[in-house]
């Protein structure tokens, strides 16, 4: 629990560091304004799938990795749902944490509504299954992933996913610097 304690604490302090405990900052991806939180998540992506496919080539089985099923119509109301209350709110669960402990006040009410549509959902839930049954069943795929629906070998499509995407975040980092120098 220590160990994960020290981890969480050092996400935290990343994260308010690159400026994810600001709902401008946030926000800002949404009006076409700011790219630092795309740049800092796609690095991190990045990075990530670096990781696993250097994995991958040392003989690792990373397909063992968990993938959930793939449910559009669920997914989709729920990447609906999510969306709204983070351009809303300015926050999504986590950096909302980021904020409260950087001091924003306004976290906790995000916080607040964060934990009350935890506890309203279940109501919501049962009431949706009451009435369609098959509802959060719709559309199953099994486990779709982009290398099987392409009928490519999972590390090829890595490798040129970190490259294309490596290239473009190097490409935004250096335009983002050179608009702030001016």
């Amino acid at each position: 629990m220590i160990t994960w304690l020290i981890i969480g604490a050092g996400l935290g302090f990343v994260l308010e560091g690159a400026g994810f405990g600001s709902p401008r900052k946030l926000t800002g991806v949404f009006l076409l304004k700011d790219f630092a939180v795309p740049l800092v998540m796609g690095t991190a992506i990045v990075t990530a799938m670096g990781c696993m496919l250097i994995l991958s080539l040392a003989g690792y089985d990373t397909a063992a990795f968990f993938t959930p099923a793939t449910k559009y119509l669920a997914q989709a109301v729920g990447g609906l749902i999510f969306g709204v209350g983070f351009f809303l709110g300015g926050y999504c669960p986590g950096t909302s944490v980021v904020a409260l402990g950087s001091g924003r006040i306004d976290a906790l009410g995000f916080m607040a509504g964060l934990v009350g549509g935890y506890y309203l959902w279940s109501p919501v839930k049962s009431f949706i299954v009451g009435r369609w049954p098959d509802f959060f069943e719709k559309v199953p795929r099994g486990s779709d992933t982009l290398p099987a629906v392409l009928g490519v070998d999972h590390r090829l499509l890595a490798a040129v996913f970190v490259i294309v995407m490596g290239g473009g975040l190097g490409w935004l980092f250096v335009r983002m610097r050179r608009a702030a120098a001016t």
